[in-house]
């Protein structure tokens, strides 16, 4: 099982866990973080819908919908009468229920809308870089030799048409979902960003998610996707650019950029 399976699975159902899952997460840091996200926001949500049934609910549902049909015939019987003298509408009973069922559409829209997220880029990068053997590379200062990074590049069978930008740090063939990527580091005056490229990744648009303080933004490429993270965003748009133009090339180095 490689993790784009584990993540597809998990998203289905976090608590449907058999041996084949159990034993990939085990040796995998990025869907063992995944995973324990994935519960915990079940338990939250199983915490949101343990709400008491009241013993008479049946009976409440039932005089709601009797209910609905009072308000057109007290319409009707008062409509020649002064407008003193027409009874004021008594509120619906049924109010409350039509609360609850909004309040239940809302968990149910966020749950599904929370599970396709679960497998978007934005997603997986920050559970990549908050992983227990990726932290470290958020703390290092030295920038790496060109030649490193394009040799990184190349064994992702990417080929850098321009100099890649001269402030990176870190630069490691790592996987983001079960596919290959780069993942580099480059340290801004806000903070570090985590930069990574999907080569053959295929966004449609940009994408943005806030979570676990951390803003994460993919962009799509020519032959690929370009993800970046950090606290700060102030400095994507200048990455972007940079990165465009290292992979990319000047001529499309406009492209896509927000």
């Amino acid at each position: 099982m490689d993790c784009a399976e584990f993540q597809r699975r998990l998203g289905a159902d976090p608590d449907a866990l058999d041996a084949t899952m159990r034993t990939h997460a085990a040796g995998c840091a990025d869907c063992t973080l995944a995973l324990a996200q994935a519960q915990a926001f079940e338990r939250r949500l199983a915490e949101a819908f343990d709400i008491p049934v009241p013993a008479d609910l049946a009976a409440r549902v039932l005089a709601a919908a009797q209910a609905d049909v009072a308000p057109v015939r007290l319409a009707t019987a008062q409509a020649d009468r002064p407008a003193h003298l027409r009874a004021r509408p008594r509120r619906r009973q049924g109010a409350w229920l039509a609360l609850a069922a909004a309040a239940v559409l809302v968990v149910a829209l966020g749950l599904t809308h929370w599970r396709a997220n679960a497998n978007s880029l934005p997603a997986l990068a920050i559970a990549h870089v908050v992983a227990p053997d990726e932290r470290n590379a958020l703390d290092l200062k030295t920038p790496l030799p060109r030649a490193d990074v394009e040799a990184t590049f190349a064994a992702r069978g990417v080929h850098l048409v321009a100099a890649p930008p001269v402030d990176v740090v870190y630069a490691a063939k790592c996987g983001l979902g079960g596919a290959p990527i780069v993942h580099m580091v480059m340290p801004e005056s806000d903070g570090p960003v985590s930069v990574m490229y999907v080569p053959g990744a295929r966004e449609r648009a940009s994408e943005s998610l806030s979570r676990d303080d951390l803003i994460a933004r993919a962009v799509p490429m020519e032959h690929g996707a370009l993800v970046m993270v950090a606290r700060e965003d102030r400095a994507f748009g200048a990455i972007e650019s940079a990165w465009r133009n290292a992979i990319e090339g000047p001529q499309t180095a406009a492209v896509g950029e927000q």
